[in-house]
């Protein structure tokens, strides 16, 4: 992220990194490191977080954010997976499969 020091917090199973680094402004930034990506956490939340504590094996991730009044909360950050394309196929076959079925037995 351009800056001098950076730390690990934690890995898991897959590789992927959760830490923070320091920008080239000198701000710390918390972030995700993912097959070979380091990526912003507040890039991919759009909120800023406090610390950055762990990464499971499933990528989900727990960090706090600090109010306005100093007040500290966890949160688990759960990624969204995208569909393969030949999965998001089958699935819309299955749909139109189900919806022609369902007009057959209600014109019955």
């Amino acid at each position: 992220m351009g800056g001098l020091n950076s730390a690990a917090m934690d890995v898991n199973n897959s590789g992927d990194v959760v830490g923070w680094s320091q920008t080239s402004n000198g701000n710390t930034d918390l972030f995700v490191y993912d097959n070979g990506v380091m990526t912003d956490l507040s890039t991919l939340t759009g909120y800023t977080f406090g610390s950055v504590y762990g990464i499971n094996d499933a990528g989900q991730i727990i960090a706090d954010y600090i109010g306005a009044s100093n007040n500290r909360t966890a949160y688990l950050l759960t990624p969204v997976t995208t569909p393969e394309p030949a999965a998001l196929s089958v699935m819309m076959l299955a749909l139109g499969a189900i919806l022609l079925t369902k007009r057959r037995l209600c014109r019955d």
